[in-house]
């Protein structure tokens, strides 16, 4: 499953910008998509294909819990269908990015459902002495709607969908997630959009708020350092 992340995680084989690129208010608006080394892309996909075929037992066999297993069955038939469908636009003579991006990010989308799935509990133990009363042990999904202009001066408001991982950073995670239900980002200004960054999140000199740790999961470590 993490092979097929990095694999279908590949966001560089769709480019949003040409030469015609404004920066917004936002940041950058793009004009249309291209994709980008699409024999790569292929390739990439062809071994995701291969994954799915050769670990279909393993993958189906994640969990041993009776409720999670019809889950991880009706996501892996979904992930067999998009991957089968992003190698036929591949395979086509003029695949369309957009058509292209959207199987591609829904594939991804499966793939991390199969990965929550597969957790039985959550994979280490934090340190008591951080933290305790802010802890994200799972998943969330965090929605922030932006409100902007278009190129036309007309306002607008795109929603940005993330999902926060505490499994890989459960302090970090926790913090955030706690702050979007309190509302503090509530009608906080963009305070730094250049087109390789849109940034928000700077708080006023008058609040006041507890300092959590440096947390970092090094790829290949069970535990996160502090």
């Amino acid at each position: 499953l993490f092979s097929m992340t990095k694999s279908l995680g590949a966001s560089s084989f769709v480019e949003f910008r040409d030469s015609n690129t404004v920066v917004g208010v936002t940041g950058i608006e793009p004009k249309k998509r291209r994709i980008m080394a699409l024999g790569d892309l292929k390739s990439y996909v062809r071994e995701c294909d291969t994954i799915l075929k050769s670990s279909a037992n393993d993958i189906l066999s994640l969990s041993s819990d009776s409720k999670k297993k019809g889950e991880i069955q009706s996501t892996f038939q979904a992930l067999t269908q998009d991957v089968s469908q992003l190698q036929s636009l591949l395979n086509s003579k003029d695949p369309s990015p957009d058509s292209v991006f959207d199987v591609q990010q829904r594939a991804l989308e499966r793939v991390g459902k199969l990965k929550e799935l597969s957790v039985e509990k959550f994979p280490f133990e934090i340190p008591k002495d951080l933290a305790s009363d802010e802890r994200l042990k799972g998943r969330a999904t965090v929605e922030m709607r932006v409100k902007s202009k278009d190129m036309g001066g007309k306002p607008r408001t795109e929603v940005i969908r993330m999902v926060v991982d505490g499994y890989n950073a459960p302090i970090t995670a926790g913090r955030f997630v706690g702050l979007a239900a309190n509302r503090f980002y509530d009608g906080m200004p963009i305070q730094r959009s250049d087109g390789f960054i849109v940034q928000s999140g700077q708080s006023s000199a008058s609040t006041k708020m507890s300092k959590i740790p440096l947390e970092i999961k090094v790829e290949g470590q069970d535990v996160p350092v502090y």
